[in-house]
């Protein structure tokens, strides 16, 4: 295959690629049930979505815009831009976890939708097709855009910071495609992107934003992106965005309110100090070499794919059509935003999920340019032999794990949610989606043998397979245990909210499940004296507390604490409830 000059972006489909319109109706499709499946049918779970999805509700219902709250304190580790998007969707679909998870999901399928617009555009429609595939089914996208968490969103807006810059740099290759002005639109997009990436989740935003870009435009001499009138109003946008939150909380509480979010949550995570010093630590505290296992795990199945990628991007065999420079900086985009994730003190897998999509839309490319026909590599093809048997074999394990009576169950669950009692088509519908997914299977090991260009789509379509109807029955096999809202339902029978109800030293799982489920706030005391006194004066009070904390209760509160109930949700969250003898 031979190389020439690539196409500007958005000059149309790569010849080959499939039919646009095709191609696009199945990218929405199969985005659509990577996002959305498996999302309203389990509870919410630690560590994160209790806390995430109450604050949205109290923000709804307290009409605080500004400051959103958990347990009626102010909760400023990040900026509101999620909890406003949560906020409405809560006032059009109803507070429940399933809305909560939605949020998510929306975030997820503009994800992979700008993917694959980004990768039809430097490549074809059937390559964009089965990066929207890859990047679905990638663990760490999979696992972190079916909860209910900030970093979804913080992932849709650097993703489309990385769509603004490749549209605007890489318009061509060679030295006069380096030199040239860049596209002005697409220049202030990327600062806009910026902005609202830092309205999720604070500097991690436009960081993870700049370091790549940065890096392309230093290792790859492209000074001409610098040479445009658009980064002066850009940065101005950027900007405005960044101190509008801000500026909001200093004009509700001064310096006091603003401190927390600029000094705790944006200084002190990037270097923590001494934990004895008594200062807000940050959290998390990991390791320098932390995410290189982790960027690996996360990136199950297509890990494998990595050292044929590699050696595929620096080899010549390639569309000539397809812009290379653009595909560099995306492969480019995990290794340099790993290096600069690590830097700061606090580290958490999560951090990586605006990485990901990038390095899924590579290969993408990888799988389909290999399945065109005329392509000889050994490495490439045994490559994606090993990925269709490996996913093959994955299946079978699943499936072998799960027993017909979990199906059956999960079957009759949905359907009694939907229809009220569950009809025979529905057992019909399960056995049709088994022979389907067995004839699916089939087929793309067929075509990949066959060496056609629609055997890209056989290790991501058997991937996606996996993931819709896999995951989703492991979702609700693993909820029973995980259900939290055994817990408050309970305490709701037990009519505990009847009188006062105090916690001691609740995490931010117990101070956001309470009021979610209940509409009732737990007053938490982080002293031991506090709480005493409280109980004191409040003899019908009930206590609800990790049975974890107990060491720290004194010892006369503890002879007169009764235990009354008590609810085991692993060996680190044991819920007590005990009633107070005066």
């Amino acid at each position: 295959m031979t190389h020439g000059p690539a196409p500007e972006p958005g000059t149309g489909l790569s010849p080959g690629g499939g039919s646009p319109w095709r191609m696009t109706a199945l990218a929405w499709a199969a985005a659509a049930l990577l996002s959305f499946t498996g999302i309203f049918d389990h509870s919410l779970w630690t560590p994160d979505e209790p806390r995430d999805a109450e604050i949205g509700r109290a923000m709804l219902v307290g009409g605080d815009w500004v400051v959103p709250t958990l347990a009626g304190e102010p909760f400023l580790e990040k900026p509101p831009l999620y909890w406003w998007v949560m906020a409405g969707m809560y006032r059009v679909f109803g507070v429940s976890d399933g809305t909560a998870r939605a949020v998510s999901a929306v975030a997820g399928l503009l994800t992979l939708m700008l993917l694959f617009d980004l990768m039809r555009r430097v490549t074809n429609g059937r390559a964009a097709l089965v990066s929207v595939l890859v990047a679905g089914t990638t663990f760490g996208f999979y696992r972190h855009f079916h909860r209910a968490v900030v970093d979804p969103w913080l992932a849709l807006f650097v993703m489309l910071g990385y769509w603004a810059f490749v549209l605007s740099a890489y318009r061509g290759q060679g030295e006069e495609a380096r030199n040239a002005r860049p596209w002005a639109p697409g220049v202030l997009l990327l600062y806009v992107a910026g902005g609202l990436a830092f309205l999720v989740k604070g500097l991690i935003g436009p960081a993870t934003i700049a370091a790549p870009v940065a890096a392309a435009i230093l290792v790859g001499r492209r000074w001409g992106y610098l040479r445009s009138w658009a980064h002066l109003p850009g940065l101005a946008l950027c900007a405005a965005l960044c101190a509008l939150w801000p500026m909001m909380l200093y004009q509700r509480g001064g310096w006091d309110l603003l401190k927390v979010f600029v000094v705790d949550n944006l200084v002190y995570r990037v270097a923590p100090p001494d934990p004895e010093a008594g200062l807000y630590v940050g959290g998390h505290r990991q390791p320098l070499w932390y995410y290189l296992p982790t960027a690996l795990l996360m990136l199950t199945p297509w890990v494998i794919a990595l050292p044929a990628l590699a050696w595929w991007l620096k080899g010549e065999r390639m569309p000539a059509e397809w812009n290379r420079g653009a595909l560099r900086f995306l492969a480019c985009v995990l290794p340099v935003g790993v290096l600069m994730l690590s830097v700061p003190g606090t580290k958490r897998e999560v951090y990586l999920l605006p990485l990901y999509a990038p390095l899924a839309g590579v290969v993408g490319a990888w799988l389909t340019a290999t399945a065109l026909p005329g392509y000889r590599r050994s490495l490439d093809h045994r490559t994606q032999g090993l990925l269709i048997g490996l996913l093959a074999l994955a299946g079978i394990v699943l499936a072998a794990g799960l027993p017909a009576v979990d199906h059956i169950h999960a079957v009759r669950r949905l359907a009694g949610e939907a229809f009220g009692t569950t009809p025979p088509a529905v057992y019909g519908l399960a056995l049709l989606l088994a022979v389907g997914t067995a004839c699916l299977a089939g087929r793309g090991w067929a075509l990949w043998r066959a060496r056609e260009d629609r055997g890209a789509l056989a290790a991501p379509g058997l991937a996606a397979l996996i993931a819709i109807v896999g995951a989703t029955a492991l979702f609700l096999r693993a909820d029973p245990p995980l259900n939290l809202h055994r817990l408050t339902n309970d305490l709701k029978a037990k009519k505990v909210f009847d009188a006062p109800l105090a916690g001691f030293r609740a995490d931010e799982v117990t101070r956001g499940l309470i009021p979610f489920d209940t509409g009732h706030t737990l007053r938490d005391f982080r002293d031991p004296a506090a709480l005493a006194a409280f109980l004191a004066a409040n003899p019908r009070a009930r206590l609800l507390m990790l049975e974890r904390n107990t060491t720290h209760l004194t010892e006369e509160v503890r002879a007169k604490l009764r235990p009354v109930a008590k609810w085991p949700y692993g060996k680190r969250r044991v819920y007590c409830l005990y009633e107070f003898e005066a």
